[in-house]
C-alpha cells in the first residue's frame, strides 16, 4: 500500500468519523438554561439542578439562573432544601421556567391570603387552613363540614333536608346583619373572584381552603371584611402526563337521634290525670282506653307514632367525581365533572300519580387551564359551572315536623282507607303531619350556574426584578326557576255514633272541603355579577437575610339581582376600592406587615360612600433564635404575632356572599 492510498483511508475514516460525531450532535440540545422560583415567583440561589444521564450537577445563581448541558430526552433533577424535588424531561425548550413547590409543614410553605399568596411563616394575620381532605364528605354543601375543624369558626345548620342543609357560617361570633336581620355572613373570595357561593363546588375540585379572621389579614377587603374572609382555590393543571382520577362515596344517612314520643296509652292516661288534677273531667273512658290498648279497630281508636309515619330510618347518598390533569412547558389543564344525589328521610305515598318525593341532585363541571404565552406572560383560564334540581313536598317539611310534637297520638288514623285525609278542625287545629307531607302536591326547583375568570399575568422582571402585572376578570350568572304544583285536599273524621255502613265501609264526615286537582304556579329569579382586578406586585430577597414584597390593587365588582321591571332595579349594585400591601421579613424572624384597603359601596349616602380600613402586624419567630436551640426538641415552633385595624361592612344590597 503506498502513502497515497494509506492518506486516502485515512482521509475516509476522519470524514465518516466526523459524520458519526455530527449525527450524534443531531441529538444534543444547546446548553439549557433557565430560572428556578418559588411559588411566590422569587428567585432560588442554591437550588442544585443534576443531570440524570450524564450526573452533571449545577447550582443556581443569585438570580435564581442556572446554566447545564444536556441531551433531548435527558432528565434534570431540581432539589432544594424545604421544597419538593422536581422533576423534568428535556424536549425542544432550551429556556426553562421552574416552580419549586414547598414540602408540606416547611416553613417555605405558601398559603393564600387576601390578593395574594405569602410564605407561611411570615403571615401575620389570624388565618387558619383547612386540610381539603377532611373537605370530601358526603354532604351537598361545603358550609355543612366545616363546623369543628376551624379555630373561632362556628356552623349552624337550619335543616337537615337535601340540598337544603347549608350552615351559617360565623368567624368570631356576629359582626353585621343583613335588611332582614338575619347575620350577614362572611366574603366568599373563590380564584380571587369575590362574592361567589362557597356550596356551589364539588370537594374534589379544591386545592386550598382557608379562612381570614382578623382585621390584619382582611382590612385589604374593607367594607366587604366584617364578617371575615373564606378563600378557596381550585385545582389547576400541572406538567406531565395525564393523570385520570375517579372518586366514588356511597352514603347511608339516619338520624343521630330522634324525638322519642309518648304512645296513645300513655298519653291519654297522663291527659286524664292532668285534667283530675284541674278539677276537670277525664277526656278518655276506660272503654276508650281498653280498646286502643286491644287494637280492636285501628280507625275508632288510633294509636299513631307521627315519628315512624312521617320518617324513613335510613336514606341514601352518592358522589361521583372523575377529573384529567397534566400539561407541558406551554400550557396545562385540569377538568373533572361531579356527580351528587341525595334522598331524604321523609316519607311517600306511592299511590299518588305525582312524584312529592324529596330528593336533591346537582352536576358540577370544572375546567381550569393554563397556557404560557411568551417566557414572560402566562394566561390563565377557569369555568366552574352546576345544575342542580330539588323536588320536595308541597309544603314545607319543617311545619310538618312541627306538627309531628302538636298532633297527638290517638286523635285520627295516618289515613282512611281510599287515600282520605284524616282532620280535626276546618282551622286546621292539629293538622296531619303524613298528609302534609304525602298529599299536598310537589315543588321543583331547578338552578343552574357558571362561573368564569380570566386571569393575565405579566413577568415585568426586565423592568424590575421581582416585579408583576396582574389582571383578572370574571363574568358569573345564576338562574333559577321554581314550578309548584300544590294542593289542598279535604279532611275527614269518621263517624263515631254510626262508623260503619251494611257493607263494612267506614261512614266519614267532611271536615272540610278541598280540591284533589294540582294547582300550578312558578317563580323565577337571575343573578348577574363582573368582577374586575388589576395589580402591580413586588416580591424580591436581598442577600437573603431581607425579604420585601409590595401589592398595589384596584377591584371593583358590580352585581345585578332579579329580572329588572324598573330603571332603578336595572343598576347594578357596585363596589370599587384600592388596596395596598407592604411586607418585610428579615432572617425567617423578625416580620412587619401593613395594609389598607380604601374603598366602598354605592349603599352609603353621597359624601360617606368610601372607607379607609388599615391594619398592621408584627410577628416574631422566637425558635429561630440562637437562644432558643436547647427547647427546639420539645417545641420545635414558636411565633408571637400583634396585629390591629380597621374593617367595615358595605351594607346588605348586593349580597356580601352569604352563606346559607
Amino acid at each position: 500500500m503506498n502513502n497515497r492510498n494509506l492518506l486516502f483511508m485515512v482521509a475516509c475514516f476522519l470524514s465518516a468519523l466526523f459524520a458519526l460525531s455530527a449525527s450524534g450532535q443531531e441529538n444534543l440540545q444547546s446548553t439549557v438554561s433557565g430560572i428556578v422560583r418559588d411559588e411566590l415567583e422569587v428567585a432560588l440561589t442554591g437550588v442544585t439542578i443534576q443531570n440524570r444521564t450524564t450526573g452533571e450537577t449545577q447550582v443556581t445563581g443569585n438570580l435564581g439562573d442556572f446554566r447545564i448541558r444536556a441531551l433531548r430526552g435527558d432528565s434534570l433533577i431540581f432539589n432544594f432544601v424545604g421544597y419538593k424535588t422536581y422533576i423534568t424531561r428535556i424536549g425542544n425548550v432550551t429556556n426553562l421556567n421552574i416552580t419549586l413547590e414547598a414540602a408540606d409543614q416547611s416553613i417555605n410553605e405558601v398559603v393564600v391570603v387576601g390578593f395574594g399568596q405569602q410564605k407561611k411563616i411570615s403571615v401575620v394575620g389570624a388565618q387558619s387552613s383547612v386540610n381539603v381532605d377532611n373537605l370530601k364528605q358526603p354532604v351537598a354543601n361545603l358550609s355543612a363540614t366545616l363546623a369543628g375543624r376551624i379555630a373561632g369558626l362556628v356552623g349552624v345548620q337550619r335543616t337537615g333536608l337535601p340540598g337544603s342543609d347549608g350552615a351559617d357560617l360565623w368567624i368570631r361570633g356576629i359582626s353585621t346583619f343583613n335588611a332582614s336581620g338575619n347575620y350577614a355572613g362572611p366574603l366568599i373570595v373563590v380564584d380571587g373572584v369575590q362574592g361567589r357561593d362557597i356550596n356551589s363546588f364539588d370537594p374534589e375540585d379544591i386545592a386550598s381552603f382557608s379562612i381570614l379572621k382578623d382585621a390584619a389579614a382582611t382590612s385589604v377587603y374593607g367594607v366587604a371584611g366584617a364578617n371575615g374572609v373564606i378563600l378557596i382555590t381550585t385545582k389547576k393543571g400541572n406538567n406531565g402526563k395525564p393523570t385520570l382520577m375517579f372518586n366514588y362515596n356511597q352514603g347511608i344517612t339516619a338520624f343521630t337521634q330522634r324525638p322519642e314520643l309518648t304512645d296513645g296509652i300513655t298519653y291519654m292516661l297522663l291527659r286524664n290525670e292532668a285534667q283530675r288534677a284541674s278539677g276537670q273531667t277525664p277526656e278518655y273512658s276506660n272503654n276508650y282506653i281498653n280498646n286502643t290498648i286491644l287494637g280492636t279497630d285501628p280507625l275508632l281508636y288510633p294509636n299513631v307514632n307521627w315519628m315512624d309515619a312521617l320518617f324513613n330510618n335510613v336514606s341514601d347518598n352518592k358522589r361521583a367525581n372523575f377529573s384529567a390533569r397534566g400539561g407541558s412547558d406551554f400550557a396545562n389543564y385540569y377538568v373533572s365533572g361531579a356527580y351528587y344525589d341525595e334522598t331524604s328521610l321523609l316519607n311517600t305515598d306511592a299511590l299518588q300519580s305525582y312524584n312529592a318525593s324529596t330528593r336533591f341532585k346537582r352536576y358540577n363541571f370544572t375546567s381550569n387551564v393554563g397556557m404560557n404565552w411568551t417566557k414572560t406572560t402566562k394566561f390563565e383560564l377557569g369555568i366552574q359551572g352546576n345544575i342542580s334540581n330539588l323536588n320536595f313536598p308541597g309544603v314545607n317539611p319543617q311545619d310538618a315536623f312541627a306538627n309531628v310534637m302538636q298532633t297527638n297520638p290517638v286523635l285520627y288514623p295516618i289515613m282512611y282507607p281510599g287515600g282520605f285525609v284524616p282532620g280535626v278542625s276546618s282551622a286546621g287545629a292539629q293538622p296531619n303531619p303524613y298528609g302534609l307531607i304525602t298529599q299536598t302536591g310537589t315543588q321543583n326547583t331547578f338552578r343552574n350556574q357558571v362561573m368564569s375568570n380570566a386571569r393575565l399575568i405579566q413577568d415585568l422582571g426586565f423592568l424590575v426584578p421581582g416585579l408583576t402585572f396582574n389582571a383578572l376578570y370574571s363574568f358569573d350568572i345564576s338562574n333559577m326557576h321554581r314550578i309548584n304544583r300544590t294542593r289542598n285536599r279535604s279532611t275527614y273524621l269518621i263517624n263515631r255514633l254510626f262508623p260503619y255502613d251494611e257493607a263494612g265501609n267506614p261512614i266519614l264526615n267532611i271536615i272540610s272541603q278541598g280540591s284533589d286537582d294540582l294547582g300550578f304556579s312558578r317563580a323565577n329569579d337571575s343573578e348577574r355579577q363582573f368582577y374586575t382586578e388589576a395589580s402591580f406586585n413586588y416580591n424580591t430577597v436581598i442577600a437573603q437575610d431581607h425579604s420585601i414584597t409590595a401589592l398595589i390593587l384596584y377591584n371593583q365588582r358590580d352585581k345585578i339581582l332579579g329580572f329588572a321591571n324598573t330603571v332603578t332595579n336595572s343598576l347594578p349594585f357596585r363596589m370599587n376600592g384600592i388596596v395596598g400591601r407592604l411586607t418585610y421579613g428579615y432572617k425567617d424572624k423578625y416580620f412587619f406587615e401593613g395594609n389598607f384597603g380604601y374603598n366602598g359601596s354605592d349603599n352609603f349616602a353621597p359624601g360617606f360612600k368610601y372607607g379607609l380600613f388599615p391594619s398592621f402586624g408584627l410577628g416574631w419567630v422566637m425558635s429561630n433564635e440562637k437562644f432558643f436551640e436547647p427547647l427546639a426538641e420539645t417545641i420545635n415552633f414558636l411565633k408571637l404575632r400583634y396585629s390591629n385595624g380597621i374593617v367595615g361592612d358595605g351594607g346588605t344590597r348586593g349580597d356580601n356572599g352569604v352563606i346559607g
